[in-house]
């Protein structure tokens, strides 16, 4: 399903994690399934982040439409290395800019020492999290914890991850003050099996797309 395209995007998902600089993720997303799937049934979805499930607070979006998928796609999956960290306390952004160095950054940040972080301006921050939370398709949430916490997550996901880099992004789970957990797993709802690859045919996706 998707051969074209799925193949297309592997291929551009692969060319962004090498000139984004983490070249050990490089090497681990060589571990990409070899079929990326433009649209997943969210209960193989919620498989997927299982491992993700055993912390308080979480909930996990998708792209609302074959439109949407292509308009964000080049965007989000830039952002694949990257993890947006919000001090809700505080007001203030921040982001790691490689998965190799993401057990150290917890690490610290657990030992409240966040001076090394890349901080990020709120105009770019909330770029990221106002699509996360309030454009895209929230396809679960999870509330077990009502006291807040210091810590909120953003980062873009996918089933198509290597075992490698999902290791690494479950690291998460280790902060101490992580309040919730915001992923966007970059796909479209499959719930009724109607999507088709010429849904994904228009001028956003043309790089992707070996036209018939």
């Amino acid at each position: 399903m998707f051969s074209n395209l799925t193949y297309r995007l592997i291929v551009f998902l692969g060319l962004i994690i090498f000139f984004s600089g983490c070249q050990t993720v490089l090497m681990s997303v060589i571990g990409l399934r070899s079929k990326v799937e433009l649209t997943v049934e969210n209960q193989k979805r919620l498989k997927h982040y299982k491992p993700f499930m055993d912390v308080d607070n979480i909930s996990i979006y998708t792209f609302k439409n074959p439109t949407e998928f292509c308009k964000y796609i080049n965007f989000f999956s830039s952002q694949i290395s990257i993890v947006y960290l919000e001090d809700i306390e505080n007001n203030e952004y921040y982001k790691t800019n490689c998965l190799d160095d993401l057990k150290y950054t917890i690490e610290d940040l657990n030992n409240g020492k966040i001076s090394y972080l890349d901080t990020v301006s709120e105009k770019e921050f909330l770029s990221i999290k106002n699509y996360i939370t309030q454009t895209s398709e929230r396809m679960y949430h999870q509330e077990n914890q009502s006291q807040p916490k210091k810590w909120n997550v953003y980062l873009s996901s996918g089933n198509f991850i290597g075992g490698m880099v999902k290791k690494r992004f479950l690291m998460i789970r280790n902060i101490n003050e992580l309040n919730h957990l915001y992923i966007l797993d970059l796909s479209v709802d499959e719930a009724n099996k109607t999507i088709t690859e010429q849904d994904f045919q228009i001028i956003e996706c043309e790089g992707l797309i070996k036209k018939k």
